[in-house]
């Protein structure tokens, strides 16, 4: 399950950040304000000023039209990097800026003219999160990058920046379109032409040395467009333009519903300071703005106060999945308006980690995704009973498998409750390997849940308790150890523990602290423990499963809610403690005793 494994291990894009040029200038009159974030997709390049458009550059990127318009919303495709005619969808603002394919190249205007008229006509890339796409940095391309980094600055046509970017833009223009032999056109006066292509040439000069030395086309590209966006932005800017740069990175950001959305933030300022500086950058700030102040501090704040959206949710689920919170004195928690992560310890997440429960603690699965956890899950519990079913099937049909049975049509209890090992080996490697906490297995928190014993002990001896028939057939201390305390903690880690945990992943569910209520992982995970103790490939005392009679069917049945109240009971404790481990005890103890009871006492 994919979302079980994003929230997880977080979609694992951020890496780093790379500051420096490659190019090491050891002088800087204007400050770098871009950065390069590597993922594991590849490097990307955004703008601290507008951190919600990612660009990426990638040699030899080429999508078709089709392809293109199917992407996520609020996608650029550069010069190429969509194989066809320059498009604008406004209704999934998916827009294709070429005059290369499917086009009148002597009508149409260059990319980063394309790019200037864009946002000169009020396109929007202040709200939500925007990818640009190229495939070969060109002056044409990273001209219209810079436009849509900088688009603050080319709104209103009459910043200073503005006046002095459009020049370069109009003149690069009729080269990369038209060529050389037209750039009268632009009606530039003379002079005014030679210093604007002086600035041209040496923007370009570092692309014509790396072709002419034949290494162009091993060149980091991202790299090569980081350097020259600082160039452009020597011309563009003057020093006292950016006294009040902030260097503020947004590492991730998410939507959580259309109007909502959360980000994670890197910097020098404070919670507040970077709200304030966020109202510049942005029409509408990020609802809930995290901070991250060191590797493992961070600070959220809902900072639009109008949102229905709790920030308690997210308190909630932060420590469900956040190993470090293991105690009421260490845990993520706050106000409804500004928290943190754990005090004493800090978080185990990474942003990703914290970005994705985040948007988990406002997920509402639809009804498929119900049905599939749930035919997922019905798989896993019923997985070691078909397997031992065929065992059966197996050896009436061929002696070799007569070894594994015993007793008419009954599985050997060592037999099924390896294949109830290996079940929760795989599934719980699979997907909680490092992440055993989420499992429940860590401190409980308090003690309320003691209160609960008494109840279970008593849904026990009503018939909330199973034991293998060949308990009583054959006396001894294997069959014990086996039946009773092995077959008690394999059925309760894989019912209480994994299956349970998967379904936290799609359901809200108790805490210490919280309101009483009976959760659907609670009822879900209650209703496969039932299911799979009805269809148990041997017989139980006083409750058999191959059923001898109409009578001891009837008294199945009858004795089915008992065992679903037991399982019930059972998560319930493990959500009121936070842990697994109370639950686990309470389930191995009571096998036991009724183990002893049963096989040394009964007659």
């Amino acid at each position: 399950m994919k979302y079980i494994e994003k929230i997880l291990n977080g979609d694992q894009k951020e890496v780093h950040f790379k500051i420096e040029s490659i190019f090491n200038e050891k002088k800087r009159r204007i400050p770098d304000r871009y950065r390069i974030k590597r993922t594991q997709e590849g490097d990307v390049l955004f703008c601290i000023e507008t951190p919600n458009i990612t660009v990426k550059i990638q040699r030899d990127f080429v999508v078709t039209l089709q392809e293109a318009k199917k992407f996520p919303e609020r996608s650029i495709f550069l010069d190429g990097a969509a194989k066809g005619e320059p498009f604008l969808d406004n209704q999934r603002q998916i827009y294709n800026l070429d005059h290369h394919e499917d086009c009148e190249r002597t009508f149409t205007l260059s990319t980063c003219e394309q790019a200037l008229i864009l946002i000169r006509k009020g396109l929007n890339l202040k709200d939500k999160n925007w990818f640009i796409y190229a495939n070969e940095p060109d002056l044409d391309t990273i001209f219209a990058i810079w436009i849509l980094l900088n688009h603050n600055y080319m709104n209103s046509g009459t910043s200073k920046q503005y006046k002095k970017i459009v020049p370069l833009i109009r003149l690069e223009g009729v080269i990369d379109a038209l060529g050389l032999e037209l750039i009268d056109i632009t009606a530039f006066p003379q002079e005014q032409i030679k210093k604007y292509k002086n600035q041209l040439d040496k923007l370009r000069e570092l692309e014509l040395s790396l072709k002419s030395k034949n290494i162009w086309n091993t060149t980091n590209f991202v790299e090569y467009t980081h350097q020259i966006l600082n160039l452009i932005d020597q011309i563009v800017f003057e020093l006292e333009d950016l006294k009040n740069l902030k260097n503020v990175i947004e590492i991730l950001r998410t939507d959580i519903t259309d109007d909502d959305s959360v980000a994670v933030f890197e910097g020098e300022l404070g919670i507040y300071e970077l709200e304030e500086y966020l109202n510049k950058v942005y029409q509408s700030k990020p609802t809930f703005v995290i901070l991250k102040k060191n590797h493992n501090t961070y600070t959220i704040r809902k900072s639009n106060i109008f949102s229905p959206l709790d920030l308690e949710k997210i308190y909630e689920r932060l420590n469900i999945f956040d190993k470090n919170a293991n105690s009421k004195e260490n845990r993520w928690g706050g106000s409804n308006q500004i928290g943190g992560s754990p005090r004493i310890t800090g978080t185990a997440l990474t942003p990703s980690q914290i970005i994705e429960i985040c948007k988990n603690a406002f997920y509402h699965p639809s009804r498929l995704d119900i049905l599939k956890v749930l035919t997922f899950t019905l798989f896993i519990s019923l997985l070691p009973n078909i397997i031992s079913w065929l065992i059966i099937s197996s050896a009436i049909l061929y002696s070799n498998f007569l070894h594994l049975i015993t007793l008419p049509l009954s599985i050997r209890i060592d037999v099924f409750y390896f294949l109830y090992f290996v079940v929760i080996f795989i599934f719980g490697y699979k997907y909680f390997y490092k992440n055993y906490f989420v499992l429940g297995f860590r401190v409980p928190v308090g003690f309320k849940w003691v209160a609960f014993f008494p109840f279970v002990l008593i849904v026990s001896f009503l018939g909330g308790i199973w034991l293998p028939k060949e308990l009583l057939i054959d006396k001894n201390i294997y069959n014990f150890i086996v039946g009773s305390l092995l077959g008690s903690i394999a059925s309760g880690v894989l019912f209480f523990s994994i299956i349970h945990s998967i379904f936290l992943f799609y359901f809200p569910v108790q805490r210490a602290e919280g309101v009483y209520f009976i959760s659907k992982p609670s009822i879900f995970t209650s209703i496969l423990y039932t299911l799979t103790t009805i269809t148990l490939p041997f017989y139980h005392m006083d409750f058999p499963t191959l059923y001898e009679d109409w009578n001891s069917l009837i008294l199945a049945i009858m004795r089915s809610p008992f065992v679903f109240l037991y399982a019930l009971l059972l998560t319930f404790i493990k959500e009121r403690a936070e842990s697994v481990l109370p639950s686990l005890a309470i389930h191995t103890l009571l096998h036991i005793l009724w183990g002893i009871i049963f096989v040394f006492f009964k007659n």
